[in-house]
């Protein structure tokens, strides 16, 4: 077990080496950079995990590792360690450390002390040829899934971005903070407000809810945390301190679901390359620019925004659709992951009466996320939820659409 040297990301190249660090996604990489001379790198065949998440991903080549202070990714290796029971062993340590998060981070010591269960010999060690097998089964039916896919490969827009001009963040958009630090105790189911923060892209930054009196914000608001994350935010919220989250106001025009959306993936191309060393805020991005269209005047073109939104919306609604048919039709034929559903939902109805759907969804993504990997939050969320909706008035589920806000990608 090891941790990589510090490291900045602000201070490389753009390279062909990978940069892992503490993403959930992406098998952990942010970057991709150019080592420094004489720099030592990490070796590839290991397992990384990230004290924030715990998210553990196999590396198979030699990488650059996030290293510094308590957010730096921790590295396991074995002798016995390849490709297939490496991933064997990184979906196995993930759903062991879902239950960790910014707030709640792991360390080198936590996680030697933590246990998981694996497959063993009749001698009582770890059966490694059956990982591999297992492994080897299941990228095979992934493989498979794939080509049942291929027909559903999403249509991209293209435009001509040539004429487009840029625009400063400072010049859009004002900046606020919040102004009271809420703790996970000030956390209550029937709060009357969303408390967002940084780091939980499965819950679209949603930290819970509350009745503490703090600052509103929203609707019509972009947030950006400290990683660098965009969201457009249709809701009103409240915002914790001590995670560095902040709200962008429009300043002299209307923002609406689409614009907003719009903007947030433009300002995600100046934020994607901040990280915990090198946190986002909006010192550092007020002076930046980001491209729009613009009209003839040379102001932001608004309403070509909203069209070029809405075509992308629309075409993610019809491959959304054609995709939840085809994994509903993978779960009930999934054995493993009905029957596991089936008794969670008896187990929730059992414990709380009423089973909350996004609960459901969270839970499922955890166990079987590294399963159905291509799936993103949205799509877990439409699957899952149209899954459970025919199991409605049985167990007593509630699909509260408000409990998760879901973040823009």
């Amino acid at each position: 077990m090891s941790r990589p040297d510090a490291r900045s990301i602000a201070k490389y190249s753009f390279g062909s080496m990978p940069f892992v660090a503490t993403s959930a996604v992406n098998n952990g990489v942010i970057n991709w950079l150019t080592p420094k001379k004489g720099e030592t790198i990490d070796k590839g065949n290991c397992i990384t995990v990230s004290p924030i998440n715990g998210q553990a991903f196999y590396q198979k080549n030699d990488f650059l590792g996030r290293g510094g202070a308590g957010s730096a990714i921790i590295i396991l290796r074995n002798d016995n360690l390849n490709e297939l029971n490496g991933l064997f062993l990184a979906s196995t340590i993930t759903n062991n450390f879902t239950r960790f998060s910014y707030n709640d981070q792991i360390n080198s010591e936590s996680v030697k002390k933590e246990v998981i269960k694996l497959p063993v010999t009749m001698e009582g060690e770890p059966d490694w040829a059956y990982m591999e097998n297992y492994m080897r089964g299941m990228m095979q039916k992934a493989q498979n899934r794939i080509k049942k896919f291929q027909d559903t490969k999403p249509q991209y827009l293209k435009h001509d971005i040539s004429k487009w001009k840029e625009f400063k963040i400072g010049d859009l958009f004002e900046s606020f903070n919040g102004k009271i630090d809420i703790q996970r105790k000030n956390l209550v189911e029937d709060g009357k407000n969303i408390v967002l923060s940084s780091g939980d892209k499965i819950a679209g930054g949603v930290m819970g809810k509350t009745n503490v009196d703090a600052p509103l914000f929203g609707p019509n608001t972009i947030t950006v945390d400290m990683f660098g994350s965009v969201s457009y935010r249709n809701f009103r919220y409240v915002m914790v301190t001590h995670a560095r989250i902040f709200t962008l106001v429009a300043k002299g025009f209307t923002m609406n679901e689409l614009i907003g959306n719009f903007l947030a993936v433009a300002i995600s191309s100046v934020t994607r390359k901040y990280q915990y060393n090198d946190m986002c805020s909006w010192n550092k991005i007020h002076k930046s620019v980001i491209k729009l269209p613009v009209t003839s005047q040379g102001e932001p073109n608004w309403a070509y925004m909203e069209r070029y939104m809405r075509e992308v919306m629309r075409r993610g609604e019809q491959r959304l659709r054609q995709l939840t048919a085809r994994r509903i039709e993978e779960i009930e034929e999934d054995a493993e992951m009905a029957a596991w559903v089936q008794a969670l939902l008896e187990k929730e109805q059992m414990e709380r009466q009423t089973v909350v759907a996004h609960k459901v969804t969270s839970a499922v993504m955890a166990e079987f996320g590294s399963r159905y990997a291509a799936m993103d939050v949205r799509a877990w969320n439409a699957v899952v939820w149209a899954y459970l909706q025919p199991r409605a008035k049985q167990y007593n589920i509630v699909f509260d659409v408000d409990a998760v806000p879901l973040a823009a990608e």
